[in-house]
């Protein structure tokens, strides 16, 4: 029951930092990414990281996520590890046009 708890809470943790916004910024490519006009605020956040809460747990930095046209900061947090899959985290790109917010999600690890 926990483990079902947990997965959800997790998945609505990742999955609800992939709403997309089209105020203030162009249609998004695809569920993953958005076109923003302006950069993401400058200013950063210290955080204290706390001791994980058990084996298998990766670190999630905080980052700037942009919703309904405004950035949000997003404090880092533990999360459980996914078997197969890697964390790909948040971060923005400017295209020469205006910026590229990438959303953070899971992305499965390729076998080599």
């Amino acid at each position: 029951m926990f483990a079902r708890f947990a997965l959800a809470f997790t998945l609505f943790s990742v999955g609800g930092c992939a709403a997309v916004s089209t105020e203030g910024a162009s249609q998004p490519e695809s569920a993953l990414t958005v076109q923003i006009a302006s950069p993401p605020p400058t200013e950063t956040t210290v955080e204290q990281k706390p001791a994980a809460p058990g084996f298998g747990y990766i670190w999630v930095a905080g980052y700037w996520d942009y919703l309904d046209g405004h950035y949000v900061w997003r404090s880092g947090r533990w999360m459980e590890g996914k078997r197969e899959f890697e964390y790909v985290r948040a971060r923005y790109e400017f295209d020469g046009k205006g910026w590229v917010f990438h959303r953070p999600h899971w992305k499965r690890r390729v076998r080599g």
